[in-house]
């Protein structure tokens, strides 16, 4: 689908399935949440590197010397530390390189925002910051990261024309349970911004529950699924993205 629209896209997902059994280092731990510290080396590599090529400027980049073979640690065994055990877990050691990035000395820096769930958040405390010139992380399209470490800043406040205006790349990630709500409102707001020139954001992560709420009973209804499916062949759509539309527009129906 993204490719037959002519996104730019990534997917990890299908990378880490076709290598769990090939890669040297575990890719998932075992009592964490998120990518283990060495998919995350990965991960931020193969992101800034796929900048650099659609951009064709040359950024700093992570690299690593040397990897450590070591208990699971961090992030690494979230999980676990939340199941408050007497006994810690045993399990296979996991790889920590030592990530490190180039100088940025006569480096293009972009700036950039992501939008992200917390899958980011990893990338984020170990530095990708430094490979961009301004660098904000809106964390499910809600709070502004750096700048809600000193006050709370939430993306409702912004205005966003302003923003995109600032900013050179744009990421969206999410990972595989939270793709239904893919940008949590952001692609919506961008789209109202160009359509009616509405520059304060004006969904979040509870219009994407909202979204998702108005497909499901839309789902239920025969009759209008089949009205969904003609209007996604005059579209020239998908369906899904007819179902978007749909429920978008019942929404901003409401609104007024």
């Amino acid at each position: 689908m993204a490719e037959e629209l002519g996104l730019c896209y990534i997917d990890f997902n299908r990378y880490f399935l076709e290598n769990k059994e090939k890669s040297k280092y575990p890719l998932y731990p075992k009592y964490g949440i998120h990518w283990s510290f060495y998919s995350l080396g990965i991960v931020a590599d193969s992101i800034l590197t796929y900048i650099e090529k659609l951009r064709q400027i040359d950024m700093p980049n992570y690299f690593w010397t040397k990897v450590t073979m070591n208990e699971p640690i961090g992030d690494d065994y979230d999980i676990a530390d939340g199941m408050n055990l007497l006994f810690r877990l045993t399990g296979d050691e996991l790889a920590y390189p030592d990530l490190q990035m180039e100088s940025d000395s006569g480096k293009a820096k972009p700036s950039v925002i992501i939008i992200a769930d917390s899958y980011y958040w990893g990338m984020f405390n170990y530095g990708i910051s430094n490979a961009f010139s301004d660098s904000h992380f809106w964390y499910y399209n809600n709070m502004v990261y750096p700048d809600s470490y000193l006050n709370p800043v939430e993306v409702s406040q912004l205005n966003l024309k302003n923003e995109i205006e600032k900013h050179d790349v744009f990421i969206i990630m999410a990972t595989e349970a939270t793709l239904p709500y893919l940008g949590w409102g952001f692609i919506e707001n961008v789209y109202e911004l160009f359509r009616q020139g509405t520059s304060k954001p004006l969904h979040n992560a509870e219009f994407g529950e909202k979204i998702k709420n108005i497909i499901n009973y839309i789902k239920t209804d025969t009759k209008w699924m089949e009205q969904i499916a003609k209007k996604a062949v005059i579209n020239k759509i998908s369906i899904d993205s007819m179902l978007t539309l749909d429920a978008i527009w019942l929404i901003q129906q409401e609104n007024n």
